[in-house]
């Protein structure tokens, strides 16, 4: 019998290009059971549809006054896209649980039992969305308080480069291995140059805090020679910043957005153009290592990247 494998995302599975690699990696070990927001991905045998319309985290007034008062474990299962998900996995079983992100964590082991959970975290959790007031109130220490009780009890956890699992390693005490934002290898040739012209591009979530309009400002005090393509996939708000990311490009015909592409088109689309451009402010202590990350998904190792501002120097 095959085993089964349950995967959590609190994302939009269909646009997650890490969590769509990881669905495909998984279909090769087992049956998987995705649990998240969004459309059945490829490589699963059964979804679980997450509401969109439900939050992961409290957001109630009583939920916000329990972060506030620090009282972690009372919230940890309150959040409404957190009841559903129970709910829908009520009477299955699994032998393997995976968890994306910090929080999904509490979720995994209250399903888990003995059953073994691969918490792969992404990124640096705490710092998730560390430009927002209230997450640095009120979240930041949750997300703290929940990879402190869980983390130790996850049987193996990944992130997405070394100095990410470092910290993970060093705060929590775990062992934390590698896995990175890396697409299968692609035998592309570079495309060809337009004289006169410099094409930069930037594809990612057009989510507030990743400084995509700092990337829009910084683009228009160039001159002619240069255009921006931006392929964005909008957020859980509606598309909110989205539109407000292309009515402060309005009237410059140099900056161009695109309908968000598939991951497996995304290597071939990038490849069209001269300059990846990856703007977040450095207030986070990960800030050098997500704009690492950033790079290494580019579909060409010798394509240059634009970092603004550009990572601290080593030591």
């Amino acid at each position: 019998m095959p085993k089964q494998i349950l995967c959590i995302s609190f994302s939009d599975i269909e646009a997650d290009s890490r969590v769509l690699r990881q669905v495909t990696l998984l279909a090769e070990a087992g049956e998987v059971t995705t649990l998240s927001y969004g459309n059945r991905p490829p490589g699963s045998t059964t979804h679980l549809e997450i509401d969109s319309a439900l939050p992961s985290l409290p957001q109630t007034l009583s939920g916000v006054l329990r972060l506030g008062l620090r009282r972690h474990a009372s919230v940890e299962l309150a959040a409404p896209a957190v009841k559903q998900a129970l709910a829908l996995v009520r009477g299955r079983s699994f032998d393997l649980i995976v968890a994306n992100e910090a929080r999904a964590l509490p979720l995994a082991h209250a399903i888990a039992g003995a059953t073994p959970v691969w918490g792969d975290m992404h990124e640096w959790a705490p710092e998730e969305r560390a430009h927002v007031l209230p997450w640095r109130l009120l979240v930041k220490p949750y997300m703290w308080a929940i990879c402190a009780k869980y983390l130790p009890r996850t049987t193996a956890v990944t992130a997405v480069n070394a100095s990410i699992a470092a910290l993970y390693s060093e705060q929590f005490g775990i062992d934390t291995e590698v896995v990175r934002n890396a697409g299968p290898y692609r035998d592309l040739v570079p495309s060809e140059p337009v004289a006169g012209k410099i094409r930069l591009v930037h594809s990612g979530a057009a989510i507030p805090g990743r400084n995509l309009e700092g990337t829009i400002e910084a683009f228009r005090a160039l001159d002619d020679r240069f255009s921006l393509d931006l392929y964005l996939v909008k957020a859980r708000d509606g598309g909110r910043y989205w539109q407000q990311l292309k009515e402060l490009a309005a009237g410059d015909r140099r900056i161009t957005f695109h309908d968000a592409v598939a991951p497996d088109e995304l290597p071939a689309t990038l490849n069209k153009y001269d300059v990846g451009v990856f703007s977040l402010p450095r207030a986070p202590p990960t800030t050098g290592s997500c704009s690492r990350t950033s790079s290494s998904t580019s579909s060409r190792p010798a394509w240059p990247w634009c970092s603004v501002p550009p990572p601290k120097p080593p030591g």
